[in-house]
């Protein structure tokens, strides 16, 4: 049996940065930083990845300095510099939820964002009307992998 499920909640260290694949797909990176406890404060920083709907609720909800809690698993690949191999590490998102509430936030919000993106229907959509192209976008998707692409040009994106 192979498991490979990760489960972390920390702060981000900086707002999360949304572009789109060449397929147009929404990628969204972000760094979770994840205290380690004990007597003197250290950090682990998590490179993260999400994608479709759920990198847009990342990049609408969250901003630097916001609790957050990630799921996912984790994905690396290599590459080479200089004769040398480098692996890198990357949390691939499945879910997102808020790690705690800042003040400003109200519960109202937290009520409407829930059920925009966690079971609700967007405005003036049901689920019956839609229902059969929901199916077929779907299926496209699963077809179109931005995953594996995002990690094959990961070479070109490292800043050393």
């Amino acid at each position: 049996m192979n498991i490979n499920k990760i489960i972390i909640g920390g702060r981000l260290t900086d707002d999360p940065e949304i572009r789109m694949t060449t397929g147009d797909i929404p990628v969204c990176k972000f760094t979770v930083a994840v205290n380690r406890g004990g007597k003197e404060p250290k950090a682990d920083f998590i490179n993260c990845a999400a994608f479709r709907r759920t990198a847009e609720f990342v990049g609408k909800w969250f901003k630097k300095g916001r609790s957050i809690v990630v799921m996912g698993s984790m994905r690396s690949s290599s590459v080479e510099r200089d004769g040398k191999k480098i692996v890198c590490w990357s949390l691939v998102v499945d879910e997102v939820d808020f790690g705690g509430e800042k003040k400003e936030d109200t519960r109202e919000e937290r009520k409407d964002t829930d059920e925009r993106y966690f079971g609700g229907e967007r405005k003036g959509e049901t689920r019956e009307s839609n229902w059969e192209e929901k199916r077929e976008a779907s299926r496209e998707e699963k077809r179109e992998s931005p995953v594996e692409s995002y990690f094959d040009d990961l070479g070109e994106r490292l800043p050393f």
